[in-house]
């Protein structure tokens, strides 16, 4: 018993079992310290791309430039039959830029996969107009035109304004407003890693 206690160990045997403790032990802590990087920083992604993402505001994703001319003509009828001579006509020209974009907290953002998101965008809208211009160009009047109210401008820019024509410029624009949300989405997440992939559905109001 006393010749075990006292025989002496060799110094590369102490070496090897000090160097495998401590290799394990960094490999331990590299695992540890990898897997909780990771994690963390896909939750910071994930997070990052949602709160960018929904805004509260409208986005305007385009202006879009408006000019035309508007005729109307107006005469008076007695008892049914039109008054010779009792024509008015006025041809004014109009011209604004629209503002066409999408409520912006109606976008909706689903994550499909690892750094994979589906971006879904609402129906477009007109959000407003910019230097709109009224302009009389001719009046056109009977000799009798003084019966017949005079052609009220006003109401030619609640036409030119009203919710057809709105609805008419957005459905000939659709495909370029949906360019522009795909742009301007992009250009949002990818600020934030551009590995990430994006896949976008359009729903209708």
């Amino acid at each position: 018993m006393k010749a075990l206690l006292t025989k002496t160990v060799p110094v590369w045997v102490l070496l090897v079992v000090a160097l495998s403790v401590l290799v394990g032990g960094v490999l331990a802590s590299y695992s540890a310290w990898r897997a909780s990087v990771f994690t963390t920083s896909t939750e910071v992604i994930n997070t990052q791309v949602v709160s960018s993402v929904s805004l509260d505001e409208q986005v305007a994703l385009m202006g879009l430039g408006v000019q035309g001319v508007e005729q109307k003509r107006e005469n008076t009828k007695f008892f049914g039959l039109e008054i010779p001579g009792s024509e008015r006509a006025a041809f004014v020209q109009y011209s604004f830029t629209a503002k066409l974009g999408i409520e912006g907290e109606d976008v909706k953002i689903t994550q499909t996969g690892d750094k994979q998101f589906r971006i879904s965008i609402p129906g477009f809208i007109f959000i407003g107009l910019e230097n709109p211009k009224l302009e009389l160009l001719v009046e056109d009047n009977g000799i009798l035109s003084a019966v017949t109210p005079e052609i009220d401008q006003l109401e030619i820019a609640n036409h030119v304004l009203g919710d057809d024509a709105k609805a008419t410029h957005i459905a000939k624009n659709t495909e370029l407003l949906e360019s522009q949300a795909k742009s301007f989405y992009t250009s949002i997440v990818h600020s934030i890693d551009p590995e990430v992939a994006l896949e976008f559905e359009f729903r209708r109001p």
